[in-house]
């Protein structure tokens, strides 16, 4: 009895007082067809019904956990630069070019201060944005804050902490240097 009235409360067919309400008659009740009178109101419980419902609420949650999985290794990351100033866009002119339509050609500028970095954007039309927020000002951001320019997204990463001893990797180079084996991402400037 008790169990039909709680599934009706969270179904929402009666409020959390007649619930309160009833579950108090359900034990002063002195016979079964006081009982019986008490539920005559509610649907009958459907049990297929309740299974379904919770079969759609646990597929629903599983997929968000599998699209998260999905995406997350897929992102490709960018190495955040040791230079002060890096400014980000499609233009050949940026100390990092990245090859997607929906990048402005000036489209933000990555700044190195006092071990902290900070990303702005330049006005660009199809913004930038970081963890999915869009970036109105100036904002710090760490490895492994997910920023998007227009559509293209990538993950902040540090350098290595090896590089080679005959090559020294610039930090604008090594900001445009995708990690993930799927996309490359242009960066030479020609």
């Amino acid at each position: 009895m008790i169990g039909r009235l709680r599934g009706s409360c969270e179904d929402e067919r009666i409020s959390l007082d007649t619930f309160a309400a009833r579950v108090d008659l359900v034990y002063a009740a002195q016979n079964r067809d006081e009982l019986v009178d008490l539920l005559a109101d509610l649907p009958p419980d459907h049990a297929l019904a309740r299974v379904v419902l919770n079969t759609v609420t646990w597929l629903s949650w599983w997929v968000a956990r599998l699209q998260a999985a999905w995406r997350q290794p897929r992102t490709p990351r960018l190495i955040l630069p040791l230079e002060e100033n890096v400014i980000i866009g499609r233009s050949r002119d940026c100390a990092c070019v990245l090859d997607d339509p929906t990048i402005s050609r000036r489209h933000a500028v990555l700044d190195h201060v006092d071990g902290a970095w900070w990303l702005r954007d330049l006005g660009s039309i199809n913004g930038t944005y970081v963890n999915g927020f869009r970036i109105m000002d100036q904002l710090e951001v760490r490895a492994g804050d997910e920023v998007a320019f227009g559509a293209a997204t990538y993950q902040l990463a540090l350098a290595p902490t090896r590089l080679s001893h005959t090559r020294q990797v610039g930090a604008a180079e090594s900001l445009c240097r995708a990690l993930a084996t799927k996309r490359q991402i242009p960066t030479t400037r020609a």
